[in-house]
């Protein structure tokens, strides 16, 4: 389970993933363009839940996607900011 919020967001938003067993987790956010705005690999992560905090103050208004990727393929979620 893998969700987003708040979105739409201001200056910062939150990653939230449940793993079911260890994962090597890439998160890699894109802007409209395809852009890399952010990108963090987290490595061994357990299983349970976990939370990624964005601080996308910098970041401009627009809808940006969110690319994580595990061992089990790449998920895709989207982000809107809007300040």
């Amino acid at each position: 389970n893998i969700s987003v919020y708040p979105s739409p967001a201001k200056n910062a938003a939150s990653l939230s993933l449940d793993l079911v067993q260890n994962e090597n987790v890439t998160i890699t956010v894109l802007n409209t363009v395809g852009a890399v705005v952010y990108s963090e690999s987290l490595n061994n992560l357990s299983a349970g839940n976990h939370v990624v905090d964005f601080n996308a103050e910098n970041w401009a208004s627009g809808i940006y996607n969110i690319n994580i990727t595990t061992t089990n393929g790449t998920t895709n979620r989207k982000l809107v900011i809007a300040k």
